[in-house]
């Protein structure tokens, strides 16, 4: 449910080095990101670039206040807040349908990585 899930969010907020970004119209809250930042170790570290990277885990924008600017000022203050605390690059996931969100990515310079791929059984 939406508490367990906002409680879990502020929990990686609080011990990941991370931040909450809040854009506001009017004295309402029209959007948030949330970030932390991840340090790989161990073999992940060998495999994997960049050791230190930040994580969005969390970008929304009350739909009528989409294709407006409030996503991507919050994406880049959040992209600020993660190299200004040493992070090389930034990850996120993106939900495949959501081919919206796939697109603004895309136009704020994101590119694959890896695909993930499930199948119910």
């Amino acid at each position: 449910d939406f508490e367990e899930y906002a409680r879990i969010t502020l929990e990686k907020v609080k011990h990941g080095e991370g931040k909450i970004f809040l854009a506001e119209e009017g004295g309402t809250v029209i959007g948030l990101v949330a970030g932390i930042v991840d340090v790989l170790s161990g073999i992940d570290a060998v495999e994997c670039f960049p050791r230190r990277y930040g994580k969005v885990l969390e970008l929304y924008v009350e739909e009528s206040y989409r294709s407006i600017g409030a996503g991507r000022l919050l994406m880049e203050q959040m992209e600020e807040y993660l190299k200004s605390v040493g992070c090389t690059a930034v990850v996120l996931e993106c939900f495949a349908p959501n081919l919206s969100a796939y697109a603004f990515y895309k136009k704020m310079g994101y590119e694959n990585r890896v695909f993930n791929m499930i199948k119910s059984i």
